[in-house]
Order: C-alpha cells, then structure tokens, then sequence
C-alpha cells in the first residue's frame, strides 16, 4: 500500500489534467483522451440495497461492469472497452464523517503502470464544486493528490488529506478534511476512473454513475449526503 499526505512535486512539461468537471483526460496541448462517449450494449447500473438512500452520510455504490470507455488519441474514435479491468469501476463509497471525506473506488483489477488516475467532483451547499484529482501511478507526474476549486485553476491548501491505492482490495482511498472543503452540511460526490499507457496513444475511463459513457461537463453526482 502507498499512502501519502500531499507531496510537492514541481510540475513537468509533460503535465497531466485530470479535469473532474469534464472529466477529461490531457496532456500538455494534446486532443481530450476521454471524451463523452456511449457504449452500445453496457449493461445498466445495478441497483443494491447496499446504495444507501439519499439522506444518509454513508453511501455505497455499485457500479455496472464492463462499462469502460478507450478512446484512441490518432484517431479520436472512441469504443466500448469491456476487457479493460483497471479502469472498471465496481464499486464505490463515500463516506461524509464528522471530520473527513472519504471517498474509495474499486476496480476490477488495480494496476499501477503507466498513468493511473482516480478523479472526483464534490459540489457542497453553497454551490461550489471541488476536482479532486489521487494519481496512483507508480511513477506520479506532479502531486499524487491534488482538490481544485472547479474553474479556480488554483489547488487549494488540504492539510491533513491523505490517500492509499492498495491491490489486494483493488481500491483507491482519499480522506479530505471537511475543513478543506469549508464544512459543508452536505455534499454531493461524483468519482471516475482514467487511465493511459505511457505512448498516450489510448486511454480509458469509467464514470461510477453512468452505464458505458462519460459526463460531456461533469461527472455524474451522487446523492445528497449531510456529514455524520
């Protein structure tokens, strides 16, 4: 398991943006790599009765399978990708605590080369929305864990916020302090799987709502969840 409390890590030419309000993955000037796409013939969404009804501060999500998304950069087609299992989200939790935020994603297999990237949007009360960005990558460009006020361009300062990508469960976890997110009573949690091989030639992406595509502006948000 890695866990880490926010390196500083200078930006490289050969940035990553991991836009969580577009959910959209690129590099330095290069074409989206994830782009809004239906899949034909995903299976929906399975409803569970370990999704927790809207109210509650802990809500756990099961996503559709076999509902990943590759889009090759050449020539920007993009295509059902149901053989991906390290982008496939099965699984989510998002946990609104007393003190903290914690959010996991798990995928059907959880791999750590090339670019690896777990995204979110948090939209809070006072209508503001946060791009939560983890790279788990075994080679991180720039800061592994990063919250952006959406539009904002700016990270902002999350003392305390930690994350941890561990294979035996398959799962990203990060925790934000509420206090990074100005304390909100409640908050609504979109999460979304990207990642790409090292040539950047494809990439592949999963939003945990949506059945076989990808939110053309935001990811899609879970419901309503006031803290503990």
């Amino acid at each position: 398991m890695t866990t880490t409390s926010r390196p500083r890590r200078p930006r490289t030419p050969l940035a990553f943006a991991a836009l969580a309000g577009s959910a959209v993955l690129a590099v330095a000037a290069l074409t989206p790599a994830v782009i809004a796409s239906a899949a034909p013939g995903a299976a929906p969404a399975a409803s569970s009765p370990a999704q927790a009804a809207q109210g509650e501060h802990r809500v756990v999500h099961r996503d559709a399978r076999r509902d990943a998304i590759r889009f090759d950069t050449e020539s920007e087609k993009k295509q059902p990708a149901p053989r991906n299992r390290t982008s496939d989200i099965t699984r989510t939790v998002v946990d609104h605590q007393a003190e903290q935020l914690v959010v996991k994603t798990r995928v059907r297999e959880l791999g750590r080369s090339g670019y690896r990237l777990m995204i979110g949007e948090i939209q809070t009360p006072d209508g503001r929305r946060f791009d939560l960005m983890v790279d788990y990558s075994k080679r991180p460009i720039g800061e592994a864990f990063s919250l952006t006020p959406s539009g904002s361009g700016d990270e902002a300062e999350c003392v305390g916020a930690t994350w941890s990508a561990k294979r035996s469960t398959k799962q990203v976890t990060a925790t934000i302090p509420r206090s990074c997110l100005g304390d909100p009573a409640w908050v609504k949690v979109g999460l979304g799987m990207v990642a790409a091989p090292r040539n950047l030639r494809t990439s592949m992406g999963d939003d945990s709502r949506l059945s076989g595509r990808i939110g053309d502006k935001h990811l899609k948000l879970g419901p309503r969840q006031p803290h503990a």
